[in-house]
């Protein structure tokens, strides 16, 4: 367990299909993986752990609905025409989006110190609501 006091594991999925020549379909969803996270037993305020460890998953939720409305420039691309080109550019998105939210979560747990700095969880705390406020927009 690495001297941690817990741990939550995410993982992102895209699906997208192209409904006719025209019309992109994307679904973007971000995943709790239960069975691949965990807390200590040792624990004793696991409230405030957890907590933060639900600010990683938000942060993976944040960048999931950025991507979904990145990938909405694709909706009115003519996909015969332009395959190739929408394939290479949608993987960019997708690349930057792993790599802005990994950036974003080691940031994240440096300026915390793993939870251990209450200043910066409390800081961290109102910065993902805030961006999660202002993610509120999309739907999925």
């Amino acid at each position: 367990m690495s001297g941690r006091a817990a741990m939550s594991a995410t993982h992102r999925t895209i699906d997208y299909s192209y409904l006719n020549d025209t019309a992109l379909s994307a679904t973007v969803k971000t995943i709790f993986l239960k069975q691949d996270s965990w807390v200590s037993s040792e624990l004793t305020d696991s409230t405030y752990v957890l907590n933060h460890e639900q600010g990683h998953f938000n942060i993976a939720e944040i960048h999931s609905r950025k991507l979904k409305k990145e990938l909405k420039i694709f909706e009115n691309e003519n996909y015969q025409k332009n395959y190739t080109i929408i394939k290479s550019k949608m993987s960019q998105l997708i690349l930057d989006a792993t790599n802005n939210e990994r950036y974003m979560q080691d940031l994240y747990d440096m300026e915390t110190e793993h939870s251990q700095n209450r200043e910066k969880q409390k800081e961290w705390d109102e910065k993902i609501q805030k961006m999660i406020a202002s993610e509120n927009t999309i739907k999925q």
